[in-house]
């Protein structure tokens, strides 16, 4: 193939693993915090998976690229002083774009560099935006490839004022899937208008969005990564953005496939007010930590009327499936997923 594909988790400190001079092109994404549990006390690197896209059949003048997101000023700081050379990508200012943070969590308060406090001018989710520090300087940069618009409702964004991409999933975060895959495959020598026909309604393949049918409604499976703020939010938004009524199905049983934990205190960061929508009809919570979920709903000014709290996994499924008459909108993780889908 012509781009081979190396993951690193980020998360557990991978790129502490990778050497000095990269041979190839590297393609590297927004890292969001986790909680600490997950990162076993390492705080520095405590940070959303991220995949990282080499090449190897690139000529020599494209080798020892990389090529980065430079909204997120982990990303920025984190490739800073390499031996590389950077390509930028990030999207500009638009429409969807804000003019404050409006997560529970802020994660772009300080500068990574020096630790004072960062100036936005703009967000566009989380920490992820435009960011400049007025004590040691460290800011975005204008990067090479850009989105210069995004028309979620109709599904369409354009790079670098000409490339036109329509897309399938209608999400900021998804915008930035699409800017880096247009950016890596440009780099290595793929003329954009043969880009922009691979990348034309491209749904991810990797197991994050799944679509099922529960009796005689349709849903979306969205996988929220739990510990994770930024998973939850991003997920949100989409859903009410969409702006058609629909059921949310919520199950939080175990917390992580790797380690146990009981810790539930991220629910907090995470941004369940939107959920107040008028057109989210029903929400039922199930799963071992459902108490703890319910809990968390309760302080989000959620009608109490919509609210089903069903512990028992199959008992929640079959309650969604006999008294859902709208589209079911699914968030857990990749540690509860096979919960659902195995029995629909």
């Amino acid at each position: 193939s012509l781009v081979g594909v190396l993951a690193l988790k980020a998360a557990r400190g991978g790129f502490n693993h990778l050497p000095g001079k990269v041979k190839g092109i590297i393609d590297t994404l927004n890292k969001y915090n986790d909680k600490k549990s997950a990162s076993k006390g390492y705080v520095p690197s405590v940070q959303k998976e991220e995949s990282d896209n080499i090449s190897s059949d690139t000529s020599k003048e494209q080798q020892e690229a990389l090529n980065r997101e430079y909204d997120d000023k982990s990303v920025t700081l984190q490739l800073e002083n390499g031996e590389n050379k950077v390509y930028h990508f990030g999207i500009n200012k638009n429409k969807y774009s804000k003019i404050s943070n409006n997560y529970l969590y802020d994660d772009g308060y300080y500068c990574p560099k020096c630790k004072s406090e960062l100036v936005y001018s703009y967000y566009q989710f989380g920490h992820v935006g435009s960011y400049h520090c007025l004590k040691c300087g460290f800011n975005r940069v204008n990067p090479e490839y850009y989105v210069s618009d995004i028309d979620l409702t109709n599904g369409a964004l354009t790079i670098n004022d000409t490339s036109k991409i329509e897309l399938a999933l209608k999400s900021t975060h998804n915008v930035y899937n699409v800017l880096a895959a247009y950016a890596l495959t440009n780099l290595i020598g793929v003329e954009p208008q043969t880009i922009c026909d691979a990348l034309n309604n491209y749904l991810i393949k990797n197991g994050r969005v799944k679509s099922f049918k529960l009796g005689n409604n349709k849903g979306t499976l969205l996988i929220s990564k739990h510990e994770n703020s930024v998973s939850y939010n991003q997920n949100l938004e989409y859903i009410i953005n969409k702006n058609e009524e629909c059921t949310i199905f919520l199950m939080v049983d175990a917390i992580s496939r790797k380690y146990f934990t009981s810790e539930t205190s991220w629910l907090w960061d995470i941004n369940f007010e939107l959920l107040g929508n008028d057109n989210v009809k029903n929400i039922i919570v199930t799963g071992l930590y459902s108490s703890d979920v319910a809990e968390r709903l309760s302080y989000a000014n959620i009608d109490s009327n919509k609210l089903y709290v069903i512990d028992d996994i199959e008992s929640a499924i079959k309650y969604a499936k006999e008294n859902t008459n709208n589209y079911i909108y699914v968030l857990t993780c990749f540690s509860d997923e096979k919960k659902f889908t195995s029995e629909v």
